[in-house]
């Protein structure tokens, strides 16, 4: 029985060695601790650096060096480069008769003893100037010609203007920084940098003329100028010639809140100033209005479906909520078109209607309160009631590519529209890099587009494309898709005859999208950026229009 013990602990001893897989020169080194602060560093002649070992414990070191005449190492760690060359710095970490050994690779430059900065003309340059998201290539010249010295660089401000460790200098956003340029020997050179928007020759309003309308979703204050509004009053005018009220004519904005004290269920009140407001910047700036919009279940006042205007007291019934409806849509439609004519053109009726999966909306209040979906064909008579004959009437909704979705808008709209009573298909157009491809969406055009070929009308009413690029690199890809989607719209337009009549961008700059903050992450979804100077996207919409 002993020896049958004896054997059985040898041969356990014997798999614990083989299963650890080392040899005893590397359990030796394994059971020592420490590791070097660096593997590698770069020095020029006559400069130093001091090597640690970290975590060693109570372990000792001894250093030495490969060629001690290219870098020598003292008792301390500290490496001094000599000489042009490459050295290998061994740390020897010593505890109980066991040691490691630590390698660091050196390499050593011949030092400059001057530095200047030129272009790619060979130009000396101590400033450049550069529109966003354009790149110039600058490079360190050393001299004596001996010198291997080499050349860091650096970006005060990564925000504004980016370099690369080869010099490529790149615009991110409009404003000024600093570049700097370093040598392995400590010689240093600054370049001022200055990113400027890029002059537009050409407009996308004028870009697309003969095509639809181009317009962008915003405020009142953009539309005002006033102080840091100035730039974006600017681009407004200069760019579009078309516009939608971002939040401004939604039935929260619009529904007074006196009706709670004195509105009936037959004179719903509204407000006319914010009207007013809205529809005076509208026309003072020469822009048409698209008005978003009448019906929704959201953004509008819970009181709205209660009784009394009361939301402690029940539901109204159908027939009160008709009347409510009615007045409501008859009390804007008539103070736009009485007071400024003209000025808008289209209206988004009932937005967002349909559920993903192509089941109508039963969530809304709208929905609750009458039982079934006939608010949808109410909402519609009432306003081409009371809507002047050149008004359009769309039905707008989103993820309107999805096949479930898209076939039960088909059908709402299609009844609507052989009633006489809608217009067309507000596609709100919320992409992402992804998703959906154009060719989905180019299907669903061509499924709207079956309603009445080359009649029916159809709008992109809130596009932007969700992504998270902020560079000029990855900038290119956005701009890709966005070429994509418009050399679609175009050949749809043009070659196709589909009645496509207008593309609303949600929202002027990246910095305005409303995307970062449902995200949850900053998005640069749009064709300007924060500060308000074009990018790539801006140019590939408007070289599809070509």
């Amino acid at each position: 029985m002993k020896v049958k013990k004896a054997i059985a602990y040898v041969l356990a001893g014997v798999m614990m060695f083989e299963v650890a897989g080392l040899t005893a020169s590397e359990q030796a080194q394994a059971s020592v601790k420490g590791k070097l602060n660096v593997k590698s560093v770069t020095l020029a002649t006559g400069k130093s650096v001091t090597l640690k070992v970290k975590n060693k414990g109570k372990a000792k070191v001894r250093w030495s060096s490969s060629k001690k005449k290219i870098a020598s190492v003292s008792s301390r760690g500290k490496v001094k480069a000599k000489k042009k060359g490459k050295a290998t710095i061994t740390a020897t970490v010593s505890y109980r008769g066991k040691k490691k050994k630590l390698k660091c690779r050196v390499t050593v430059l011949q030092g400059a003893k001057k530095l200047r900065i030129v272009d790619e003309d060979k130009k000396s340059v101590n400033s450049i100037v550069l529109n966003k998201f354009d790149s110039v290539k600058l490079t360190g010249v050393v001299s004596p010609k001996k010198s291997n010295d080499k050349v860091m660089w650096k970006s005060y401000n990564p925000e504004v203007a980016t370099v690369t460790s080869k010099g490529v200098v790149t615009g991110q956003y409009v404003g000024k920084t600093t570049v700097r340029a370093k040598t392995y020997s400590g010689k240093r050179i600054k370049v001022k940098v200055t990113v400027k928007a890029p002059v537009l020759s050409d407009t996308l309003k004028t870009a697309y003329i003969k095509d639809f309308k181009i317009g962008a979703a915003v405020t009142t204050w953009q539309l005002e100028g006033a102080g840091a509004y100035a730039k974006a009053k600017a681009l407004i005018t200069n760019q579009f010639n078309s516009i939608t009220m971002e939040n401004q004519m939604k039935p929260e904005s619009l529904l007074s809140k006196e009706n709670q004290t004195r509105g009936t269920d037959t004179n719903v009140l509204i407000n006319e100033e914010i009207l007013r407001k809205v529809l005076k910047l509208a026309s003072d700036n020469g822009l048409k209005l698209r008005g978003h919009t009448l019906v929704w279940h959201s953004q509008t006042p819970e009181w709205f479906f209660h009784k009394d205007y009361n939301v402690d007291k029940s539901l109204v019934s159908k027939d009160v909520m008709r009347q409510r409806m009615e007045s409501y849509i008859k009390k804007v439609l008539t103070y736009c078109q009485e007071n400024y004519p003209g000025v808008v053109y289209a209206w988004d009726v009932v937005n967002e209607a349909v559920n993903d999966d192509g089941t109508m909306r039963t969530s809304s209040n709208w929905y609750k309160v009458y039982g079934d979906v006939g608010y949808v064909t109410d909402a519609f008579t009432f306003a081409r009631k009371y809507a002047d004959k050149d008004v359009k009437l769309f039905l707008n909704d989103y993820n309107e590519y999805a096949a479930a979705k898209r076939d039960r808008i088909y059908q709402v709209v299609k009844d609507l529209y052989d009633k006489g009573l809608c217009d067309g298909v507000g596609m709100q157009s919320h992409y992402s890099m992804t998703s959906p491809t154009i060719a989905a969406v180019k299907v669903a055009i061509q499924k709207y587009n079956q309603i009445d070929p080359g009649k029916i009308e159809i709008q992109l009413t809130e596009l932007d494309i969700h992504n998270t690029f902020r560079t000029a690199a990855d900038q290119k890809s956005v701009a890709t898709k966005y070429q994509s989607l418009f050399n679609m719209l175009v050949d749809s337009r043009r070659n196709q005859k589909i009645n496509i009549t207008g593309v609303t961008f949600w929202g002027l700059t990246d910095g305005d999208s409303w995307l970062s903050d449902f995200k949850g992450e900053t998005s640069y979804p749009l064709l300007f950026g924060a500060d308000y100077a074009a990018k790539s996207a801006y140019f590939a919409v408007l070289n599809a229009a070509k």
